[in-house]
């Protein structure tokens, strides 16, 4: 749905989920590229970039305003150009503490986008989605307990958020 493509083209053997929790587990808190996702078909959208980046703490504070909350592991949200999950990982050894190490994924397109009016729902789900299910093949390559709380499937029904006092800025979009 994101891509307008049932086709993708191969990406570099450097960006895989295998490799992005390598990076994890070598690392403190840090961020990077899990994979670029390309169309086959020489299109407008240059490519989706799904990215990772770790932190010690639960993410806080009000969503940007694009974002619907999505109740998938700690933190998600949605909107109809991107997407994000953050879930708890504890229980891999390879990390240098006991406590969980929040990682999120997010997904976004790397490039022009088509006009998304009319499609916006089903655009945020298909974001969501694809965030979710890198989310939980990162968990489980991680060897993340209880898969990081990560269910087999999203669920894609928005959270009804309190009314917060102040607005999110583009610096809390994850």
């Amino acid at each position: 749905m994101i891509t307008g493509s049932d086709q993708f083209a191969a990406s570099s053997e450097d960006y895989t989920v295998s490799t992005a929790a390598q990076r994890i587990k070598g690392s403190g808190f840090d961020d990077g590229d899990v994979c670029l996702i390309y169309r086959a078909a020489n299109t407008s959208l240059n490519h989706l970039g799904i990215t990772w980046r770790t932190s010690g703490s639960t993410p806080s504070g009000p969503l940007a305003d694009e974002y619907t909350p999505l109740p998938i592991g700690v933190r998600a949200g949605a909107a109809p150009d991107a997407a994000f999950v953050t879930f708890a990982c504890s229980g891999v050894q390879d990390f240098l503490s006991s406590e969980p190490r929040y990682v999120t994924v997010g997904v976004e397109p790397k490039g022009p986008l088509e006009d998304p009016r009319g499609n916006e729902k089903v655009l945020r789900d298909a974001y969501a989605t694809v965030a979710h299910s890198f989310s939980l093949a990162l968990a489980k390559e991680l060897g993340c307990k209880d898969n990081g709380g990560l269910k087999s499937k999203p669920t894609l029904t928005p959270v009804k958020a309190a009314p917060s006092p102040s607005k999110g800025t583009q610096g809390d979009r994850q």
